[in-house]
């Protein structure tokens, strides 16, 4: 097991004063960083709640459940301090602001009207 150095910047713990949910953290293993898993927050579930469009299928869970739509954009923003800003958008909804935008820089990920999100993976540079 890997360790980070001991010169590592230090990893933002909150978004706007926010904490930042335990799930973000992880280990690092050979190459990349292994994610616990563990129950989403709230705050952090981006499904779309109570939606019409639950298909044919049954069961519990399902039923239960909330429809993820595919993603259509992420846009996140930053400052020198860390990320300040993330927000999702689906083809018909989006989710709320998480952090400040204000004067920051911005990336945004966008796709083609046939391609969509199904992952998010991440990988630490050291």
């Amino acid at each position: 097991m890997s360790e980070l150095p001991s010169d590592f910047p230090q990893v933002p713990k909150s978004v706007d004063g926010q904490e930042l949910p335990d799930f973000i953290k992880g280990e690092i293993i050979q190459r990349g960083i292994k994610l616990p898993f563990s129950t989403v927050p709230d705050r952090y579930d981006f499904t779309i709640k109570h939606s019409d469009c639950f298909g044919t299928e049954a069961g519990d869970p399902f039923d239960e459940g909330a429809t993820w739509y595919p993603l259509k954009l992420v846009q996140i923003t930053s400052t020198a301090q860390g990320l300040s800003s993330y927000q999702a958008r689906y083809a018909q909804n989006v989710t709320g602001l998480y952090g400040k935008a204000g004067d920051a820089n911005e990336l945004k990920l966008s796709l083609d009207e046939d391609e969509y999100i199904t992952g998010i993976s991440g990988e630490l540079a050291i």
